[in-house]
């Protein structure tokens, strides 16, 4: 058996590459090394042993800080580091605290100024570079996000593509549409909003334009025979009643809804105007699952159909599981 393995050295050096650290009581700390600094925050996690949320944060700062010592020369992280220890109401906590973080650090060859916790729970520190560190030594920025940690979403990255090809706004967010949302119906089959109306047949569409509505109207007729219910939350961008024109002749109903969070919805009672416009009985609610309530209680084995709007679509699967 390799010395490292056997004394568990191996799993230790394996750990340095992770942003978590846990600690022996259920808490963990979480190290992010940044451009301008290292930024450090403790959370008690499962650290409930003790009898008040004073002592347990305390206890948890104090191992907190044996271990921060511990990874800092580890990992060998230099410049300003900046830790944000768990809210302690008592002074004499703070200087606890502040005591066992020098204590941690007195063995660090490297220079050190550190400072005192602030009234918002952050201590600042600096410490002196002796060599490179672990990670810098040891890994390259991901070329894909450029070591941002993120990258653009499919719609985002393929409507950046077609601009840049010289398509119209219009041709592109048809296209993108069309890509991440197929002109075709989605059933939902758990979650809230399924629990609310346990008879019914729920479906989910993210059309949301004249050829979106021609695509959905053309499904419904090819399905079984059945009350069909529509919930509709659309942009105020879009041309509705152009997409509610080709659905009324297929819809019993429709409850209007606006999309929360969305700056450019339509209100509901727009879209309840345009819905009766088109020849569809319509009302609104207050929200989706205002709606579903309402459309189970009066038809429990109707068809609930929520569309309109690729972000009410997609806000309806965040929420829906």
């Amino acid at each position: 058996v390799p010395l490292f393995q056997r004394f568990g050295v191996e799993a230790q050096l394996e750990g340095m590459y992770q942003p978590v650290v846990q600690l022996k009581s259920g808490g963990y700390i979480v190290i992010n090394p940044t451009e301008a600094l290292v930024s450090i925050d403790i959370n008690s996690g499962r650290s409930t042993r003790e009898y008040g949320i004073e002592e347990t944060a305390t206890k948890t700062n104090l191992e907190a800080a044996e271990e921060i010592g511990r990874q800092l020369r580890l990992r060998d992280m230099a410049g300003l580091v900046v830790i944000d220890f768990i809210d302690m109401e008592v002074s004499a906590n703070n200087r606890r605290v502040e005591k066992a973080m020098k204590d941690a650090l007195r063995n660090d060859r490297a220079r050190i100024q550190i400072g005192r916790i602030s009234a918002f729970g952050l201590m600042e520190m600096s410490r002196q570079r002796l060599r490179t560190g672990i990670l810098e030594a040891s890994t390259h920025i991901c070329p894909m996000c450029e070591g941002t940690g993120m990258v653009r979403s499919v719609s985002s990255a393929a409507l950046a593509a077609l601009r840049h090809l010289g398509f119209d706004s219009e041709a592109c967010e048809a296209a993108v549409t069309q890509a991440v949302w197929p002109a075709r119906m989605q059933r939902l089959r758990q979650g809230p909003l399924v629990e609310a109306a346990p008879q019914a047949e729920l479906w989910l569409d993210g059309g949301h334009n004249p050829a979106g509505g021609e695509a959905l109207a053309a499904t419904l007729a090819r399905m079984p025979k059945r009350p069909t219910h529509l919930i509709c939350g659309m942009l105020n961008t879009k041309d509705i009643g152009g997409y509610l024109r080709p659905l009324a002749r297929h819809a019993d109903s429709l409850t209007a809804v606006s999309i929360p969070g969305e700056m450019n919805t339509l209100p509901a009672e727009e879209t309840q105007a345009a819905a009766l416009a088109a020849g569809l009985a319509a009302t609104t609610a207050d929200s989706v699952l205002d709606a579903v309530h309402r459309i189970s209680a009066s038809d429990p084995q109707a068809r609930i159909l929520i569309c309109g709007s690729l972000y009410l679509a997609g806000q309806v699967l965040r929420e829906n599981g």
